[in-house]
């Protein structure tokens, strides 16, 4: 039996990710741990928590907030965090990432796009990936997520976020188009594109988007959640906005964006 850790098992990818475990991993041991157990930013908290785990997933981080507070947790201690994970003998490290490190582009990123992180949360998650593929002698697997959605969400994530501005009367600001269109990918079929390719198989240190090829634009997703809400959302169209999109992960067949795979907690009826 192997003993798979999910670093950040309270938050809303690692909730998932703990949903689909239970489901695939029937010969696995999971090791749930959340900010309380093992927050990133106080190292004083990793005890021997890890001893005898094989693969750590590591899908703990802050998002916004104070710079100070984004790096501490997602950039600080990530050299110190590497030679821990070397130390206590875990083979595999699977690293959550953003497609926000490639920064504003024209066309649909792949791993061969270069970064241009702009923002402390993409420059912070950068950084991250780079001294974890630097001191971590095990193999590593970046796999940058592209606006994960799904029940159970919270802000700052983009759909509560619009969620809240539409039922205040505020205004969502979108180009001519309707964009900006973003790849939207339901965090069920990320963590089962997580678990299935990355926990269940040993692939070599490599970086990879996991990303849905459907491409909502924020109108789209707006007029959704209007309808949900029961009112029309105040949209203010101009001028050109950047996309941020993704070629598809391949070999998964990604579900559409759907107002009812959202929970009323999300997104009230």
């Amino acid at each position: 039996m192997s003993r798979i850790a999910v670093l950040g098992a309270g938050g809303f990818v690692g909730q998932a990710l703990l949903r689909r475990l239970a489901e695939s991993s029937e010969s696995e041991e999971i090791v749930t741990l959340g900010r309380d157990d093992f927050n990133l930013a106080q190292p004083d908290t990793w005890g021997g928590k890890l001893e005898g785990v094989d693969c750590v997933i590591n899908a703990a981080v802050k998002i916004d907030g104070k710079t100070l507070d984004i790096f501490c947790t997602n950039t600080a201690h990530v050299c110190e965090l590497a030679q821990h994970l070397n130390k206590v003998g875990v083979k595999k490290l699977i690293n959550l990432s953003t497609g926000a490190v490639y920064g504003p582009v024209e066309t649909p990123t792949t791993p061969d796009t270069p970064c241009a992180p702009a923002g402390d949360y993409a420059v912070s998650k950068y950084v991250g990936e780079h001294l974890f593929h630097e001191y971590f002698s095990g193999c590593v697997n970046t796999l940058r997520l592209y606006y994960p959605y799904g029940h159970d969400q919270k802000e700052p994530r983009l759909i509560p976020r619009l969620t809240r501005i539409i039922g205040e009367g505020g205004t969502i600001s979108c180009d001519l188009r309707g964009g900006p269109f973003l790849s939207l990918s339901h965090v069920d079929d990320v963590a089962a594109v997580i678990v299935r390719d990355f926990v269940m198989q040993d692939r070599p240190s490599s970086i990879h988007n996991v990303a849905s090829g459907h491409a909502v634009s924020i109108a789209e997703i707006a007029k959704a959640l209007g309808d949900r809400l029961g009112t029309t959302p105040n949209l203010r169209k101009e001028g050109r906005a950047r996309d941020v999109l993704s070629a598809p992960y391949p070999g998964y067949e990604w579900r559409p964006f759907r107002i009812d795979w959202l929970d009323d907690r999300t997104c009230p009826a």
